[in-house]
């Protein structure tokens, strides 16, 4: 989505500046102004490294406009006419998407690790037990709801980057549940915290966001032609 008040990631930059300007005193999205702010790893770095470097960065950032957020997404889903929307309980850092529930029917994910590893899908409102990660979830034995009724997948994560990248938490439960899942799916992460290059590494079976949404708005990953 792209409007007057979203810019495309491909278009003007993210703080409304031409993306090719050279303007050193422009804010960086993707950069702590402060004298404690941890250097950027390489993007030859490892995950583990980047991870370090997310959860410390995000613990210098001032603390998401949840409501902004929810708002543009309120607006996105609206528009592409999505109702049932598997969404997830914030941690401390992540944007609060729980508003949408008084608009939207949502549901929430439990881990499983036995047999398997595996996020289980559940209505929103039966998350009332804290998970070994201190997620809140579902108790065991709450029943599972079926992915057919839902619409869109909204997506937490330490950053994200402009190639519609997610740096998760290493678990690799979203990767496992977005796999062969021909799902909308929208990265929620504040605009200070989306790294403005592809800078994030990948594997073969990370899955690149559909659109991302910052409180700047909901804007679309421009693949490459």
């Amino acid at each position: 989505m792209s409007g007057p008040n979203t810019p495309g990631l491909n278009k003007p930059g993210l703080n409304g500046a031409d993306s090719n300007s050279t303007d050193s005193n422009r804010a960086d999205p993707g950069q702590v102004h402060d004298d404690s702010a941890p250097p950027r790893p390489s993007p030859q770095a490892s995950k583990a490294v980047w991870r370090d470097w997310a959860r410390l960065r995000r613990s210098l950032l001032p603390a998401p406009d949840s409501a902004a957020i929810c708002k543009h997404l309120l607006a996105f889903l609206s528009e592409q006419r999505v109702s049932h929307v598997l969404a997830y309980h914030a941690l401390p850092g992540e944007p609060d998407v729980s508003a949408l529930a008084a608009h939207l029917h949502l549901y929430t994910t439990r881990a499983v690790f036995r047999p398997e590893v595996r996020l289980t899908l559940h209505d929103w409102h039966s998350a009332n037990t804290v998970s070994r990660f201190g997620v809140r979830q579902p108790p065991r034995g709450t029943p599972e709801v079926d992915r057919s009724r839902i619409g869109a997948v909204l997506l937490p994560g330490l950053t994200f980057d402009i190639a519609g990248t997610r740096l998760g938490y290493g678990g690799g439960f979203y990767d496992r549940l977005l796999a062969g899942w021909d799902i909308l799916s929208v990265g929620v992460t504040t605009h200070r915290a989306l790294l403005p290059q592809t800078t994030l590494p990948r594997e073969a079976h990370d899955r690149s966001t559909e659109y991302v949404a910052t409180e700047l708005g909901v804007h679309e990953i421009q693949r490459p032609l």
